[in-house]
Parts: C-alpha cells; sequence; structure tokens
C-alpha cells in the first residue's frame, strides 16, 4: 500500500512585495535574505516531487499549501542478492 509524506508551507502574504517569509510545517525556511519568491519555491517543492493537494487563503493575508509526495522505500532487490548460487 502506497504511503505518504506531507508538508504545510505557511506564507504570510505581504502587499510591497512579491516576496513572502514561508514557514515549512511550523519552522522558517532559511535564505540569504530570509524571504522567496513565493511561486520559485512552490516549483523547488514540485521538483523535489511534492503534489499541491490543497490550498487555503485568510482574510489576514497568510496562505497555506498542503503537499504530498510518496514515502519511497528501499527496494528488497537492492539490498543485495541474498539468495543460494548454484
Amino acid at each position: 500500500m502506497q504511503e505518504w509524506e506531507y508538508l504545510e508551507v505557511t506564507a504570510p502574504m505581504r502587499e510591497d512585495t512579491k516576496s513572502v517569509r514561508i514557514y515549512v510545517n511550523g519552522e522558517e525556511a532559511v535564505s540569504e535574505s530570509r524571504t522567496f519568491v513565493l511561486y520559485d519555491y512552490l516549483n523547488k517543492l514540485g521538483k523535489e516531487g511534492w503534489e499541491m493537494v490543497n490550498f487555503a487563503f485568510y482574510p489576514n493575508r497568510t496562505a497555506f499549501y498542503y503537499f504530498k509526495r510518496a514515502v519511497q522505500r528501499p527496494d528488497k532487490s537492492d539490498e543485495g542478492d541474498k539468495g543460494v548460487k548454484g
């Protein structure tokens, strides 16, 4: 059965710029400028295999983005040949 991992991205929007501070699962994401261009960050997540599954925008100008991606389990066949050779 497929297992999933989830990610919540919170982005308080500012009126004066398209750059935002981003919080991932409650922790502030780190960058040199402490802000991100939101669509660049969302594209980065997509390249890492995250798929947006929900979005919410509240009157206080805070956006919440919810993502999921499949949990990658090591393939049993990759553990080496443990069979009997004959």
